[in-house]
């Protein structure tokens, strides 16, 4: 189920590449790749749980307010997080050249079906 819903974000997202649902561990539950790649190796996906951990320990030593998304801009891609629940994140990653406010709010619109199926 939870792939028909990442192809659907992705197909609803202009210049979107892929889109995956993982854990905090860095365990990819599932993932789509528009592109033809293995998502895993091809996008770093598991090192994202570790980033997140990182900025919830960073925000319980500074207080700055709950996490509502992440941006990490490469040279070849925008992966956007989107915290799902304490537990997983959905991603999602989009060209460099794509308007990044419209696919945060397609991500944004998409996470509670997604989380749904969790």
């Amino acid at each position: 189920m939870l792939q028909s819903n990442l192809e659907a974000l992705v197909a609803s997202t202009q210049d979107a590449m892929g889109a995956a649902v993982l854990n905090l561990d860095g365990v990819v539950i599932d993932a789509y790749d528009g592109t033809g790649l293995d998502p895993e190796p091809a996008h770093a996906l598991p090192e994202f749980g570790q980033v997140i951990r990182q900025l919830r320990a960073v925000n319980e030593t500074f207080s700055v307010g709950d996490m509502v998304s992440t941006e990490v801009r490469g040279a070849d891609r925008i992966t956007l997080l989107r915290p799902l629940n304490e537990h997983y994140l959905l991603a999602m990653w989009i060209r460099p050249n794509a308007l990044v406010p419209q696919a945060k709010f397609r991500l944004r619109v998409a996470a509670p079906d997604v989380a749904l199926q969790l």
